[in-house]
């Protein structure tokens, strides 16, 4: 199961990210409800606030006036941190129960929706973090349209919550609503295959490797060679220079290529680090690098040609060169040697 935390400052859309993400398959977690469940009438948590704040806060129906107490704390640090020290710990064990309802369904994706996500200091209890991100001028103007609020008000909102220039570094994606919500909903959709991409990921791990037959087809060119990682390259003329392309085995598992995102020429890497990612008819996945080294070339020609990397993934259809880290070269196999490693 994968857990991802959903952030962003006050009116940057979250919740519109999330419920987005609800359509497209993720379980949501809205940290809303349960801060309402955390301190609904009979909870402890109720009878901590009104033993604080006072009865002020209580609305005519006897629930808390939640109005009244968000303007109560945005403008008083003090009594901001008295509500967060009931609130966090009762809301905390509700996402904790909620976390393992979910994964005794088999929920494969999480998103727990957490406002204060950095604040708090929860950004390492995720496995990944999505930011939502607006223009602190834009906010500002939800804020007073679709809210009511005064000018002051809704600064004092902006203001206690930390910067979104913090928050971004530390986020694996962000989704900047800024424009229609359209645009939102294509931005969503971006973030969403890059999570299937990473779930992918992780359900086909290098370390538990196919068999040599399900690797060894008829058309795999004879000067291909092998790696350890189960990958092909094809040496170019220049020997320390390899060309990587998409394996058939890869296309049995994934379908034909629609799409591919390719790292730069002069990036560096290890051997099966993740260098890009792939979109094909059945599925959505990384790209690992089969050897160490450094990009020399990239094929512009497979942005506006996906045929090329279906038809002739080492001719014309190659992806990228690498030039071989050196010492590394050692690692590339014969067909011979690679039967042998595999034992076939």
């Amino acid at each position: 199961m994968l857990q991802l935390g959903l952030t962003g400052n006050i009116a940057s859309g979250k919740s519109a990210v999330a419920r987005l993400l609800a359509g497209l398959g993720a379980t949501v977690i809205d940290a809303d409800v349960l801060a309402r469940d955390a301190v609904a009438p009979g909870t402890a948590g109720y009878a901590a606030i009104l033993a604080h704040f006072g009865s002020a806060i209580v609305a005519p129906d006897g629930s808390i006036d939640r109005a009244a107490l968000r303007r109560r704390v945005f403008v008083n640090a003090l009594e901001r941190d008295a509500l967060n020290a009931i609130v966090h710990p009762a809301v905390s064990a509700l996402r904790d129960h909620a976390l393992t309802a979910a994964r005794a369904r088999g929920d494969r994706v999480v998103v727990s929706d957490i406002p204060l996500l950095f604040e708090v200091g929860l950004e390492h209890a995720f496995d990944a973090i999505i930011l939502v991100d607006a223009p602190v001028e834009l906010r500002r103007e939800r804020l007073q349209h679709d809210r009511g609020l005064l000018l002051n008000e809704a600064q004092a909102m902006i203001d206690a919550q930390w910067p979104s220039d913090r928050k971004r570094p530390l986020a694996t994606w962000v989704i900047d609503n800024d424009g229609s919500r359209d645009q939102l909903a294509v931005r969503v959709a971006d973030v969403w295959r890059s999570i299937q991409a990473r779930m992918l990921g992780q359900a086909t791990p290098s370390s538990v490797p196919p068999t040599f037959s399900e690797h060894h087809v008829s058309n795999i060119p004879a000067d291909l060679r092998y790696t350890k990682e189960h990958e092909y390259v094809r040496v170019t003329d220049d020997a320390s220079v390899v060309a990587i392309g998409i394996t058939d085995f890869a296309q049995g598992e994934l379908g034909d290529i629609v799409y591919v995102e390719l790292p730069k020429v002069g990036t560096t890497y290890k051997s099966h680090e993740v260098f890009g990612t792939v979109e094909a008819v059945k599925a959505v996945s990384e790209l690992y690098m089969p050897v160490a080294g450094e990009v020399v070339a990239v094929n512009d020609r497979i942005d506006g040609e996906p045929a090329l990397i279906n038809t002739d993934p080492f001719g014309d259809g190659w992806m990228i060169k690498v030039r071989i880290e050196h010492g590394s070269d050692a690692a590339l196999l014969s067909s011979t040697q690679y039967a042998a490693l595999l034992g076939g």
